[in-house]
């Protein structure tokens, strides 16, 4: 995940983990045919065409200047 992340900016930067800190969540697949079934919910945008239109929308917004 965190090298689509750095693809997607240009690789600008570098990600330094917190070893002090959990690592977070497990991995986990979803299954989202329920919602498929019950919503008619279907994702119909690529994972790294929405990363990148996050990152453009964070780097034209008024957040581009803080610090994640």
């Amino acid at each position: 995940m965190h090298r689509r992340v750095l693809l997607v900016t240009g690789g600008a930067g570098r990600i330094v983990w917190d070893t002090s800190q959990p690592n977070g969540q497990p991995r986990r697949c979803l299954d989202v045919s329920r919602a498929e079934r019950a919503l008619g919910f279907r994702a119909a945008t690529p994972f790294e065409l929405g990363l990148r239109n996050t990152v453009d929308w964070y780097l034209s917004s008024s957040h581009s200047g803080e610090t994640l």
